[in-house]
């Protein structure tokens, strides 16, 4: 602590008397003993005997308060590590690749509760205000020790061991929140293409309860997030078109119901989705051309939304495919497999839309062969009579 800047030093020790202060409402006193001594000599010869006298929930108790400190000061840190690169010259480089994409994914030992998640998201953007000087100490002090009541009132674990279905929960609320999306948006319109994949619900390889189940959990959880977001710039668009007396504003906003109405068919995802998102997109696009037929500019919501279908053309998180060649093989031989299933229910969702959209490839794990390889491309056209998503080798064994 001693090499922090001072500024943040200040608020890290702040942050823990508010956190030291609130304890006893919420813990037995002899937690909260224990974790004075803990901390004023953690290392003494009797620490370990004092512990043993603690029932089996109060040694977890004291593990949330130790672990609760050191998750409130790693949020405070990066707080202040974005306002300080904030505070850096904005630099504009001459080119840029195609697009930078990320493939995500969910590792299933993240042992954080997604309350957990939720709420020191939140102390870290409040904190972001703070060194902004966009709150003052009052106002800060307030939303803090609410959330901090929260976050007191939970567990910060899991109960149980999380499913893929978690996993893909978890990811999306994180990757497909309103504000990154919009910040993807924004960095499209400035030139930089920036990519989400994903492996949770695709990766088979090792995983015995990744199926074409997985699948659809992966792709309605994200298609939902997604088209929260839509119908939030939806929603405000016709804030702008309510109000305007112009007889073409009509049109506008009969043409903002029907696709709101699309949207509402496309939060489950069934055989023949792509049908049903082109027909939205199409119906979007003849939005977008009323307006920009009718008016100087489109706003930024309509703008907005047009970058997004582009980044997401199937209005999902595209997925990768994941299994061993051996299996593939054996899946092109047998018609059986988990693999086989999968790349069926793609075939089936994606009629009507590139299955690209929805997929963006089959990696063949364990790949020894060129015959490995041909046998990946093989079961793809097997399945789509042509090859529909790439399929892409890794020589792990040699």
């Amino acid at each position: 602590m001693q090499n922090l800047p001072k500024e943040l030093k200040k608020e890290i020790l702040d942050s823990l008397k508010f956190l030291e202060n609130s304890l006893k409402k919420y813990f037995h006193k002899n937690v909260v003993k224990e974790y004075e001594a803990l901390k004023k000599d953690p290392y003494h010869k009797q620490s370990f005997s004092r512990l043993e006298r603690l029932d089996k929930s109060q040694r977890v108790d004291l593990a949330k308060i130790f672990s609760m400190k050191m998750e409130l000061i790693n949020r405070i840190e990066s707080a202040y590590r974005h306002y300080r690169i904030s505070l850096r010259e904005k630099i504009i480089y001459g080119s840029s690749p195609y697009a930078t994409i990320y493939v995500f994914t969910a590792h299933p030992t993240e042992a954080r509760s997604s309350a957990t998640l939720f709420y020191f998201e939140r102390i870290e953007k409040l904190y972001q205000r703070k060194f902004k000087g966009d709150i003052d100490q009052d106002g800060f002090q307030l939303e803090f020790l609410n959330l901090i009541s929260h976050i007191l009132n939970n567990r910060l674990s899991k109960a149980q061991a999380p499913s893929v279905k978690d996993e893909a929960n978890m990811l999306c609320d994180i990757v497909l929140g309103c504000e990154i999306l919009q910040m993807q948006s924004d960095f499209l319109r400035e030139g930089n293409n920036i990519q989400f994949r994903t492996w949770v619900g695709g990766d088979k390889d090792g995983h015995p309860y990744v199926n074409e189940k997985t699948m659809k959990n992966t792709f309605t959880i994200s298609r939902n997030k997604i088209i929260e977001f839509i119908s939030k710039l939806l929603e405000q668009e016709r804030i702008f078109w309510a109000v305007d007396s112009n007889p073409m504003s009509k049109e506008v906003l009969k043409k903002i119901d029907k696709i709101s109405i699309l949207l509402k068919d496309l939060k489950m995802i069934r055989e023949g989705d792509g049908f049903k998102v082109t027909k939205f997109k199409d119906t979007f696009n003849e939005l977008y051309k009323l307006v920009e037929q009718h008016n100087l500019s489109v706003g930024k919501q309509i703008s907005t939304l047009k970058n997004i279908i582009w980044l997401y053309p199937a209005l999902v998180l595209p997925l990768e495919l994941r299994e061993d060649a051996v299996l593939v093989g054996e899946a092109l031989k047998n018609s059986k497999g988990t693999i086989l299933k999968m790349l069926n229910y793609l075939s089936k969702v994606s009629k009507g839309l590139n299955a690209k959209w929805y997929v963006r490839g089959m990696v063949l794990s364990m790949t020894e062969s060129s015959e490995d390889y041909l046998g990946g491309i093989k079961l793809v056209k097997k399945v789509f009579k042509k090859l529909a998503i790439p399929v892409v080798p890794l020589f792990e064994t040699r």
